[in-house]
């Protein structure tokens, strides 16, 4: 990880509205508490950002040991729970420390080296049970910001990679852990054509810089500070300004509805 991008996830705004955390991954969180077994005593949230799923762990489940580590110093600063800062590649736990290890909106985020040791890392602190939450199929080109400096076109969440049902069911094939449990959440309804609609018509909103700061140049997004990264706005503001005419055209063009995020529960063979 660069300077830039050590910057990026030190960005305050991803943090600091618990609010909007929790709606934004209301469902996420019920799936995942229903995944954590009455076997479960001890809980390792990895890469837990603001602490969100962390914190109510512990309020609801009190009996279980909770803990979370982060690599962002500004995300910790929110999680109420025992926690350190560490990264999810290199943990600083022994073998089987918890019985349950979770990483929720993580591995999508991780470069192919990293990747491969954050599973191997994950495997090796986890006693019986891992729950990964990651986007479902997500078109990750689509998805893409562009840097006004440098020209840079990245993901503008730093999403590296998809996962869809079969990559999700052998994740952890190989490591020894078998998915007992899949469940998709968060339902997204757009327009068909609406991403070609916003890119030809709406270029102004298309190529808007989407990210608090380029990872490959480090020029800062001074907007954010005042709007967030709340990439529907404007599409809200569009929709404002049409007309009688244009909103019963919108009303019958046609949509499509997918689940944006998925959840898995893997156990350890011969738990």
């Amino acid at each position: 990880m660069n300077q830039f991008e050590k910057e990026y996830y030190e960005y305050d705004g991803f943090w600091n509205d618990e609010e909007k955390s929790l709606k934004n991954n209301d469902e996420k969180i019920e799936i995942t508490l229903s995944y954590i077994n009455k076997d479960v005593n001890t809980v390792l949230d990895a890469a837990c950002g603001n602490g969100i799923f962390t914190n109510i762990l512990q309020k609801q489940r009190p009996s279980i040991k909770v803990v979370g580590f982060d690599r962002s110093e500004q995300a910790l600063k929110y999680v109420k729970t025992e926690n350190f800062l560490a990264n999810i590649d290199s943990i600083p736990l022994e073998n089987n420390s918890f019985d349950c290890v979770i990483a929720h909106d993580v591995i999508e985020h991780l470069p192919v080296i990293t990747y491969e040791k954050s599973l191997i890392e994950l495997t090796r602190i986890a006693k019986k049970y891992i729950i990964i939450g990651v986007p479902y199929k997500e078109k990750i080109k689509e998805n893409v910001t562009q840097c006004p400096v440098c020209s840079s076109i990245f993901n503008y969440e730093m999403h590296l990679r998809s996962f869809d049902d079969f990559k999700l069911k052998t994740l952890f094939t190989e490591y020894g852990f078998e998915n007992i449990g899949l469940e998709s959440c968060h339902k997204q309804t757009y327009y068909y054509g609406q991403h070609l609609y916003t890119k030809y018509f709406h270029p102004n909103i298309y190529f808007k810089f989407r990210s608090p700061i380029c990872p490959i140049c480090g020029y800062k997004n001074k907007e954010l500070e005042v709007t967030g990264m709340n990439e529907n706005v404007d599409e809200k503001r569009i929709q404002k300004k049409s007309g009688v005419v244009k909103s019963a055209i919108r009303s019958l063009w046609p949509k499509y509805s997918f689940d944006y995020e998925v959840v898995a529960l893997y156990k350890k063979n011969g738990v």
